[in-house]
Parts: structure tokens; C-alpha cells; sequence
């Protein structure tokens, strides 16, 4: 479950390639990002010159990770009992699949060390790593374990 810590290639050149920013706002971020520091992305999306999920998709091409929509996804409950609610709403992931004893979890920073490090001490599983938006991983969040639970409790 080790990610390439140091990706070929920028992640402005990629947003540039994929159409998705233009050159110009490109070198302007930059110059924001040497003056107030920050991450490129985040300057990018606070500047209004790209989407959540243009990154998204851009930083999917970076650490060639595979990215995820999760909002018409369907939850698998069997997922969900491989990480507490607690760890997933603290690093911001959720199971979302458990196929071929492979757990599937998407995340919004996957190069967050200690977030891999919880889900390597919660399930002994393979695990294969997803990107996806923060806001769709916080309503799954809320709406899978509530359904987890409450699935429990009927039966």
C-alpha cells in the first residue's frame, strides 16, 4: 500500500495537458504559492480557476491512483466493519467495497502517512486506495454508518 512519494510529473502541467487550466493562471498560482506558501491545488481551487474534481482527476493521474464518484455508489455494509467510523471521519476515507478479501477505500489525501498507517492496524486485508472528493467521503461517512448501524439493530 506504498505510494510514490515523489511523482514524475507536476501536477499544474497536468491540469494544463488535461485542458482543465489555462497557462496563465498557472503561472499566477505559482507566484501566489511563492509568496504565501501552500499547496498548488489548493490555491487553484481557492482562485476559482479549477473544480474539486478537476483535481481530482489530475492528482489521480499524478500518483496514478484510480479516482471514484461515490455519489450513486453503493456502500458495502462488509466494508464498513474493516475501519470505525471514528478513523474515517478523523482522515477522511471510507471503505466502500470489500471484493476478493481486497478492501477498497477511498480518500482525499492519500498521501497522508498516518491515515494508512490506521487503515494497516485496522484490517490485515489488501487494501487499494481510491481518490475521492471530500465532501462525497463526509456524506458517505454519515449516511453509511448510520445505515450500518441501524442494519445491526434490525437484525
Amino acid at each position: 500500500m506504498v505510494l510514490k512519494k515523489f511523482p514524475n510529473r507536476l501536477l499544474g502541467e497536468i491540469l494544463v495537458e488535461e485542458g482543465f487550466l489555462e497557462p496563465e493562471n498557472l503561472k499566477k498560482a505559482l507566484e501566489i504559492q511563492k509568496k504565501e506558501g501552500g499547496l498548488i491545488g489548493g490555491i487553484l481551487l481557492r482562485m476559482g480557476w479549477i473544480t474539486e474534481e478537476e483535481l481530482l482527476v489530475a492528482l489521480s493521474k499524478q500518483l496514478s491512483l484510480p479516482f471514484i464518484k461515490l455519489g450513486s455508489y453503493n456502500i458495502n455494509h462488509q466494508a464498513l466493519k474493516h475501519l470505525p467510523r471514528e478513523i474515517a471521519v478523523q482522515y477522511l476515507m471510507i471503505p466502500f467495497e470489500y471484493d476478493n478479501q481486497v478492501l477498497s477505500i477511498a480518500m482525499s489525501n492519500p498521501l497522508d502517512t498516518d491515515a494508512i498507517l490506521q487503515i494497516e492496524k485496522h484490517t490485515p486485508s489488501p487494501v487499494q486506495i481510491f481518490l475521492a472528493s471530500q465532501s462525497e467521503i463526509k456524506k458517505m461517512i454519515e449516511d453509511s454508518y448510520a445505515n450500518a448501524c441501524s442494519d445491526v439493530k434490525k437484525g
